[in-house]
């Protein structure tokens, strides 16, 4: 009779342990709204991203490259956009620079432009 009693505990114990555990992991996400950072443009990547700077005019396009699927404003979005697979020139950016990502098929950075955009 004890040792059922024993058993009977037991298993109440362990069922309440792994509801609550439950409950504790069924919690939403924290949603951060800090930057998120390019840890694959640091200089101890293994495998180097391109990085490079380009200058277009108001109205002009520049292409994204080829081996890139598909890009992404990521700072600057009032003085450029992408449009198909062109980097399109909206206004004079004066001494600052838009930011575009471009992204491989895989969804893995491939690069990232630093546009200025002239008059």
């Amino acid at each position: 009779m004890k040792l059922r009693k024993s058993v009977a505990s037991l298993l109440a114990v362990s069922a309440l342990s792994f509801s609550i555990g439950g409950i504790a992991s069924a919690q939403e996400p924290v949603q951060s709204n800090q930057p998120m950072h390019l840890n694959s443009l640091s200089e101890d990547a293994p495998f180097k991203t391109m990085a490079r700077s380009v200058t277009i005019n108001v109205g002009n396009s520049y292409p994204i490259d080829d081996n890139a699927s598909w890009a992404v404003v990521v700072k600057g979005s009032q003085y450029v956009e992408v449009s198909g697979r062109e980097i399109v020139g909206l206004k004079d950016s004066g001494s600052n620079k838009a930011e575009v990502w471009m992204y491989k098929s895989n969804g893995a950075l491939l690069g990232a432009l630093y546009v200025t955009v002239r008059k």
